[in-house]
């Protein structure tokens, strides 16, 4: 019995070892549990993903079959709508354009060959939005632009016209440069005619309108070499000038016409004594341009004179030299003289002007005077005029 006998500490250690068995085994199996679960879930995942490549491949088909689809029908209508135009049917064309349109609304060809059309038939304000639709969608595509140039210039939009031709000019390639320079030239012509038109009238509500585009070329001019300020001088409107000038910094000093008239000119020559202020106010050199000269030699003062505006005379005769002459060495006396306005002839004799002063043809200003029959200032300037011979007189009257 004795080797039957067992230590109970023996007993005890082994009974722990088995409990550490038993803990292993169930650590084990739940591992392998884990495991199987993990390799179920990524087998189940890769399902998933074979299903969806499968799904997306299969859309993929049908989204090309359908653009394919897509595609013949946009061909076929645009063939329709060719020889719809061809025949003259502009309408019908758009009409299938607009079908197309429909299968592809972004494309830009489409649109474009619409917009055509629509020119065609005068129908410019679907030109424009088929256009603008184009530029929205391509906004560095110089077609867009240049269409909506065009839809523009017909609508009478001079302006935005103006901005549309040069917007496509940044984009254009050098083939469609020289086209686009002659549309551009057209548009601003009819804006700068626009301008002179109203300026002109004296609309200047209109006037106002255009300016503000910031596209006028104020340098432009009529076909008798007139700009917009030198026409609303010449037509006494005040108000056009003051927006011309003092608003949009027109240049009067800058304005001449194909004789070297300034603007200023004009209006001492009609009397427009509103017009001429508003010319000169604000310029620090206001006296300067009052004493610029035509290629005559004639300043504004003369042309007061010579009109017999004796407002304007008595407003600038101090700040003008009284000995000036023209080209033919007449003054202002002479001036006074011809235009039979005693008041001048009187406001000029006070201020010292020199009766006895000739021009290049030997005339004083009496015989001016008496030449042009002017009764009243051969009686004022006879007195103190010198003595003149017969012949001289003879000559006078005649006009010599």
């Amino acid at each position: 019995m004795a080797d039957m006998d067992v230590d109970m500490d023996d007993v005890t250690q082994m009974m722990g070892h088995a409990d550490v068995t038993d803990d292993a085994d169930d650590a084990l199996k739940a591992a392998i549990a884990r495991s199987t679960a993990a390799r179920e879930a990524a087998d189940a995942s890769s399902s998933d993903d074979d299903e969806a490549l499968a799904s997306i491949a299969a859309a993929r088909v049908a989204r090309r079959t359908a653009e394919r689809a897509t595609a013949a029908g946009v061909q076929f209508l645009c063939a329709e709508a060719d020889a719809l135009a061809d025949a003259g049917d502009y309408l019908e064309g758009i009409g299938k354009l607009t079908e197309a349109i429909a299968l592809q609304p972004h494309d830009t060809a489409l649109l474009c060959s619409r917009a055509r059309l629509c020119a065609r038939i005068n129908r410019h304000q679907a030109t424009l939005h088929d256009a603008e639709l184009i530029v929205k969608i391509m906004p560095d595509w110089h077609r867009g632009h240049s269409l909506c140039g065009a839809a523009l210039f017909c609508l009478r939009q001079f302006a935005p016209s103006v901005r549309a031709y040069r917007t496509a000019l940044a984009f254009a390639p050098p083939s469609d440069v020289a086209g686009l320079r002659s549309a551009l030239a057209d548009a601003q012509e009819r804006l700068d005619s626009s301008v002179r038109i109203a300026a002109l009238r004296g609309e200047a509500k209109e006037l106002e309108r255009l300016l503000a585009s910031g596209e006028v070329d104020l340098t432009s001019v009529d076909t008798n070499g007139l700009t917009a300020c030198a026409l609303a001088a010449a037509a006494g409107q005040a108000e056009s000038i003051r927006l011309l000038v003092q608003v949009s910094g027109c240049d009067a000093a800058a304005q001449r016409d194909r004789n070297g008239k300034t603007p200023v000119h004009f209006a001492a020559t009609l009397g427009h004594d509103r017009v001429a202020a508003a010319l000169l106010a604000g310029r620090d050199d206001g006296d300067a341009l009052l004493r610029a000269c035509d290629a005559s030699g004639c300043d504004a003062m003369m042309c007061a004179c010579l009109g017999g505006h004796e407002r304007l005379a008595t407003v600038w005769v101090g700040k003008v030299d009284l000995n000036h002459r023209t080209n033919d060495g007449s003054g202002y006396l002479h001036a006074a003289a011809q235009g039979g306005r005693a008041g001048i002839v009187r406001l000029l004799l006070a201020k010292g002007c020199d009766p006895a002063a000739l021009d290049t043809r030997g005339r004083s200003a009496l015989r001016v005077a008496r030449a042009a029959r002017h009764a009243d200032l051969v009686a004022i300037l006879e007195p103190i005029s010198p003595a003149e011979t017969w012949g001289g007189w003879v000559g006078g009257l005649m006009g010599a």
